[in-house]
Protein backbone atom coordinates (compact mmCIF):
# COMPACT_ATOMS: atom_id res chain seq x y z
CA UNK A 1 0.00 0.00 0.00
CA UNK A 2 1.31 3.41 -0.90
CA UNK A 3 2.19 5.96 1.71
CA UNK A 4 0.56 9.06 0.81
CA UNK A 5 0.49 10.87 4.19
CA UNK A 6 2.63 13.04 2.90
CA UNK A 7 0.49 14.36 0.38
CA UNK A 8 -1.92 15.03 2.91
CA UNK A 9 -3.88 18.44 3.16
CA UNK A 10 -3.36 19.86 6.35
CA UNK A 11 -6.49 20.48 8.41
CA UNK A 12 -7.65 24.09 8.94
CA UNK A 13 -5.18 25.78 12.28
CA UNK A 14 -7.39 25.53 15.52
CA UNK A 15 -8.29 28.64 17.47
CA UNK A 16 -6.97 29.11 21.09
CA UNK A 17 -7.92 31.20 24.13
CA UNK A 18 -5.66 31.92 27.03
CA UNK A 19 -6.13 34.75 29.59
CA UNK A 20 -7.49 37.65 27.86
CA UNK A 21 -6.50 36.76 24.33
CA UNK A 22 -7.49 35.07 21.52
CA UNK A 23 -5.66 33.26 18.54
CA UNK A 24 -8.21 32.93 15.57
CA UNK A 25 -7.17 30.16 12.87
CA UNK A 26 -6.17 32.88 10.31
CA UNK A 27 -3.27 34.24 12.83
CA UNK A 28 -5.47 36.89 14.10
CA UNK A 29 -4.79 37.82 17.89
CA UNK A 30 -6.76 39.68 19.69
CA UNK A 31 -7.28 41.12 23.72
CA UNK A 32 -11.01 41.58 23.48
CA UNK A 33 -11.60 43.27 20.35
CA UNK A 34 -8.34 45.29 20.10
CA UNK A 35 -6.15 43.67 17.48
CA UNK A 36 -2.25 42.84 17.88
CA UNK A 37 -0.18 42.62 14.96
CA UNK A 38 1.87 39.45 15.19
CA UNK A 39 4.88 39.08 12.97
CA UNK A 40 4.99 35.57 11.33
CA UNK A 41 7.93 34.14 13.21
CA UNK A 42 6.52 35.51 16.69
CA UNK A 43 2.87 33.81 15.51
CA UNK A 44 4.75 30.49 15.00
CA UNK A 45 6.12 30.38 17.99
CA UNK A 46 3.15 31.02 20.05
CA UNK A 47 1.38 28.53 17.80
CA UNK A 48 3.45 25.64 18.90
CA UNK A 49 3.49 27.28 22.51
CA UNK A 50 -0.17 26.92 22.10
CA UNK A 51 -0.27 23.72 20.51
CA UNK A 52 1.58 22.24 23.47
CA UNK A 53 -0.23 23.92 26.25
CA UNK A 54 1.00 22.42 29.88
CA UNK A 55 4.46 21.21 28.45
CA UNK A 56 7.95 22.38 28.14
CA UNK A 57 8.66 23.63 24.76
CA UNK A 58 12.66 22.91 23.82
CA UNK A 59 14.50 25.71 22.81
CA UNK A 60 15.33 22.71 19.92
CA UNK A 61 12.00 22.43 19.16
CA UNK A 62 11.72 26.14 18.14
CA UNK A 63 14.53 26.33 16.23
CA UNK A 64 13.79 23.66 14.25
CA UNK A 65 10.31 24.87 13.60
CA UNK A 66 10.93 28.50 13.51
CA UNK A 67 13.94 28.53 11.01
CA UNK A 68 14.26 24.59 10.25
CA UNK A 69 17.54 24.06 8.94
CA UNK A 70 19.08 27.44 8.48
CA UNK A 71 21.82 28.58 10.76
CA UNK A 72 20.96 31.18 12.95
CA UNK A 73 22.91 32.87 16.16
CA UNK A 74 22.19 32.12 19.43
CA UNK A 75 20.23 35.09 20.89
CA UNK A 76 17.93 34.37 17.87
CA UNK A 77 15.52 32.69 19.56
CA UNK A 78 16.31 34.66 22.61
CA UNK A 79 15.44 37.91 20.13
CA UNK A 80 12.01 35.92 19.30
CA UNK A 81 10.40 35.11 22.91
CA UNK A 82 11.51 38.60 23.81
CA UNK A 83 9.38 40.12 20.72
CA UNK A 84 6.69 38.10 21.55
CA UNK A 85 6.41 38.46 25.64
CA UNK A 86 6.30 42.37 24.44
CA UNK A 87 3.24 41.97 21.93
CA UNK A 88 1.28 39.56 24.58
CA UNK A 89 2.05 42.11 27.56
CA UNK A 90 1.78 43.89 29.79
CA UNK A 91 1.06 40.16 31.66
CA UNK A 92 3.98 37.57 30.71
CA UNK A 93 2.21 34.68 29.42
CA UNK A 94 5.07 33.08 28.74
CA UNK A 95 7.50 30.91 31.31
CA UNK A 96 10.88 30.14 31.16
CA UNK A 97 12.60 26.90 32.40
CA UNK A 98 16.65 27.71 32.22
CA UNK A 99 18.37 25.56 29.82
CA UNK A 100 14.75 23.34 29.23
CA UNK A 101 12.29 25.94 27.24
CA UNK A 102 9.24 27.52 27.50
CA UNK A 103 5.45 27.15 28.64
CA UNK A 104 2.35 29.24 28.12
CA UNK A 105 1.54 29.89 31.68
CA UNK A 106 -2.27 30.14 31.38
CA UNK A 107 -5.19 28.12 30.62
CA UNK A 108 -5.28 27.50 27.40
CA UNK A 109 -8.68 26.37 25.40
CA UNK A 110 -8.25 24.87 21.89
CA UNK A 111 -11.29 25.52 19.38
CA UNK A 112 -11.09 23.18 16.54
CA UNK A 113 -13.09 24.32 13.82
CA UNK A 114 -12.96 20.88 12.11
CA UNK A 115 -15.85 20.45 14.42
CA UNK A 116 -18.28 22.83 13.20
CA UNK A 117 -20.50 21.26 11.44
CA UNK A 118 -21.25 19.14 14.79
CA UNK A 119 -22.20 22.66 16.39
CA UNK A 120 -25.53 23.50 17.74
CA UNK A 121 -27.03 26.21 15.09
CA UNK A 122 -28.18 29.14 16.51
CA UNK A 123 -30.95 32.01 14.77
CA UNK A 124 -31.35 35.06 16.48
CA UNK A 125 -33.91 37.51 15.32
CA UNK A 126 -34.68 41.12 15.77
CA UNK A 127 -35.62 41.98 18.89
CA UNK A 128 -39.37 42.94 19.68
CA UNK A 129 -39.89 46.53 21.23
CA UNK A 130 -42.35 47.35 23.74
CA UNK A 131 -44.29 50.98 24.74
CA UNK A 132 -41.32 53.97 24.75
CA UNK A 133 -38.69 51.82 23.25
CA UNK A 134 -37.74 53.22 19.44
CA UNK A 135 -38.28 50.81 17.37
CA UNK A 136 -34.68 50.46 15.25
CA UNK A 137 -33.19 49.84 18.82
CA UNK A 138 -34.33 46.39 18.86
CA UNK A 139 -32.73 45.37 15.39
CA UNK A 140 -29.89 47.37 16.12
CA UNK A 141 -28.94 45.47 19.52
CA UNK A 142 -29.41 41.92 17.45
CA UNK A 143 -27.66 42.94 14.56
CA UNK A 144 -24.93 43.84 17.25
CA UNK A 145 -25.37 40.40 19.07
CA UNK A 146 -25.30 38.73 16.02
CA UNK A 147 -22.28 40.15 15.46
CA UNK A 148 -20.70 38.89 18.40
CA UNK A 149 -22.47 35.47 18.95
CA UNK A 150 -20.33 35.37 15.37
CA UNK A 151 -16.99 36.28 16.38
CA UNK A 152 -16.62 35.09 19.41
CA UNK A 153 -18.65 32.25 19.56
CA UNK A 154 -16.37 29.94 17.45
CA UNK A 155 -16.17 26.77 18.69
CA UNK A 156 -19.11 27.14 21.02
CA UNK A 157 -21.98 27.62 18.53
CA UNK A 158 -22.59 28.29 15.24
CA UNK A 159 -24.60 31.30 14.55
CA UNK A 160 -26.89 31.86 11.28
CA UNK A 161 -26.47 34.59 9.08
CA UNK A 162 -28.01 37.69 10.02
CA UNK A 163 -29.46 38.39 6.88
CA UNK A 164 -30.79 35.09 6.24
CA UNK A 165 -32.70 35.67 10.02
CA UNK A 166 -33.39 39.09 9.60
CA UNK A 167 -35.55 38.60 5.63
CA UNK A 168 -37.57 35.99 7.02
CA UNK A 169 -38.30 38.11 10.11
CA UNK A 170 -39.20 41.13 8.36
CA UNK A 171 -41.92 38.35 6.59
CA UNK A 172 -43.61 38.06 9.68
CA UNK A 173 -42.25 34.62 10.40
CA UNK A 174 -42.34 33.63 14.28
CA UNK A 175 -38.82 32.78 16.09
CA UNK A 176 -40.32 29.16 15.73
CA UNK A 177 -40.92 29.36 12.43
CA UNK A 178 -37.63 31.05 11.26
CA UNK A 179 -35.86 28.13 13.21
CA UNK A 180 -37.95 25.60 11.36
CA UNK A 181 -37.44 27.29 7.87
CA UNK A 182 -33.60 27.63 8.62
CA UNK A 183 -32.86 24.08 10.54
CA UNK A 184 -31.68 25.78 13.41
CA UNK A 185 -31.48 23.76 16.83
CA UNK A 186 -32.37 26.95 18.66
CA UNK A 187 -33.54 30.09 18.55
CA UNK A 188 -32.95 33.20 20.96
CA UNK A 189 -35.24 36.14 20.88
CA UNK A 190 -36.56 38.89 22.82
CA UNK A 191 -38.57 41.93 24.12
CA UNK A 192 -37.32 45.35 25.09
CA UNK A 193 -38.87 47.42 27.36
CA UNK A 194 -38.50 50.81 28.87
CA UNK A 195 -38.00 51.66 32.44
CA UNK A 196 -37.76 55.24 33.90
CA UNK A 197 -33.71 54.51 34.26
CA UNK A 198 -33.53 51.57 32.81
CA UNK A 199 -33.96 49.13 29.55
CA UNK A 200 -34.94 45.88 30.24
CA UNK A 201 -34.26 42.70 27.94
CA UNK A 202 -36.13 39.54 28.56
CA UNK A 203 -34.15 36.92 26.56
CA UNK A 204 -35.99 33.81 25.84
CA UNK A 205 -34.23 30.81 23.94
CA UNK A 206 -36.34 27.82 22.46
CA UNK A 207 -35.25 24.86 21.30
CA UNK A 208 -36.87 24.19 17.36
CA UNK A 209 -37.14 20.60 17.55
CA UNK A 210 -39.60 20.21 20.00
CA UNK A 211 -40.79 23.99 20.22
CA UNK A 212 -40.23 24.52 23.56
CA UNK A 213 -38.86 27.70 25.64
CA UNK A 214 -36.08 26.29 27.68
CA UNK A 215 -34.42 29.21 28.96
CA UNK A 216 -35.90 33.24 30.30
CA UNK A 217 -33.90 35.76 31.61
CA UNK A 218 -34.31 39.45 32.15
CA UNK A 219 -31.34 41.24 31.18
CA UNK A 220 -31.46 45.22 33.36
CA UNK A 221 -29.00 47.79 32.33
CA UNK A 222 -28.77 51.19 33.15
CA UNK A 223 -29.82 53.22 29.65
CA UNK A 224 -26.49 54.12 29.24
CA UNK A 225 -25.29 50.83 29.32
CA UNK A 226 -27.29 49.35 26.84
CA UNK A 227 -23.94 47.96 24.75
CA UNK A 228 -23.31 45.71 27.39
CA UNK A 229 -26.34 43.69 26.27
CA UNK A 230 -24.71 41.80 23.63
CA UNK A 231 -21.43 40.71 25.78
CA UNK A 232 -24.29 39.69 28.23
CA UNK A 233 -25.82 37.42 26.28
CA UNK A 234 -22.70 36.21 24.75
CA UNK A 235 -21.77 35.33 28.28
CA UNK A 236 -25.61 33.47 28.97
CA UNK A 237 -25.23 31.50 25.41
CA UNK A 238 -22.40 30.11 25.90
CA UNK A 239 -22.57 29.12 29.33
CA UNK A 240 -26.26 27.67 28.22
CA UNK A 241 -25.14 25.91 24.94
CA UNK A 242 -21.43 25.20 26.13
CA UNK A 243 -21.59 24.53 29.89
CA UNK A 244 -18.56 26.94 30.34
CA UNK A 245 -17.36 30.34 29.60
CA UNK A 246 -13.88 31.29 28.40
CA UNK A 247 -11.82 33.20 30.22
CA UNK A 248 -11.33 35.93 27.77
CA UNK A 249 -15.32 36.69 28.17
CA UNK A 250 -15.58 36.50 32.14
CA UNK A 251 -12.37 38.84 31.83
CA UNK A 252 -14.33 41.57 30.21
CA UNK A 253 -17.56 40.90 31.89
CA UNK A 254 -15.52 41.95 34.97
CA UNK A 255 -14.41 45.19 33.70
CA UNK A 256 -15.57 48.72 35.27
CA UNK A 257 -17.73 49.09 32.61
CA UNK A 258 -19.36 45.93 33.10
CA UNK A 259 -22.89 45.37 34.86
CA UNK A 260 -22.81 45.16 38.88
CA UNK A 261 -24.07 42.00 40.37
CA UNK A 262 -28.00 42.34 40.51
CA UNK A 263 -28.63 44.02 37.43
CA UNK A 264 -29.85 40.82 35.69
CA UNK A 265 -32.57 38.62 37.54
CA UNK A 266 -32.83 34.97 35.91
CA UNK A 267 -36.20 32.96 36.27
CA UNK A 268 -35.69 29.54 36.04
CA UNK A 269 -38.10 27.93 33.87
CA UNK A 270 -38.49 24.54 36.49
CA UNK A 271 -39.50 26.53 39.38
CA UNK A 272 -42.79 26.26 40.86
CA UNK A 273 -43.63 29.79 41.10
CA UNK A 274 -41.97 33.38 40.10
CA UNK A 275 -42.51 36.49 39.19
CA UNK A 276 -45.49 36.86 36.81
CA UNK A 277 -44.68 37.84 33.62
CA UNK A 278 -45.72 41.10 32.59
CA UNK A 279 -48.17 41.22 29.39
CA UNK A 280 -46.94 42.68 25.92
CA UNK A 281 -45.55 46.29 26.19
CA UNK A 282 -47.13 46.48 30.14
CA UNK A 283 -43.91 48.29 31.61
CA UNK A 284 -43.00 46.77 34.99
CA UNK A 285 -42.01 49.53 37.59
Amino acid sequence: MTDTSSNAVPGPEPAFTFGELRLEPDGSLFRADEAIHLPPRELAALRILLKQAGRIVTPAQLKEALWGDVHVTPDSLLRCISSLRARLGPEDWIETFYKRGYRISAAVRRIDRRTAHELPRLALVPFACGVNVPAHLGQSLAEETTALLTARGAGMFNVLARDSVFTLASRGLTAQQIGESLRADFVLAGTLRCLPLHLRLRAEMGRVVEGTQIWVEDLLVHRDKINRIPLELLLRVAHRLQGEVPANIIGELRSPAAPQPGDCEEYPLDMPCGPPRPNAGEIQE
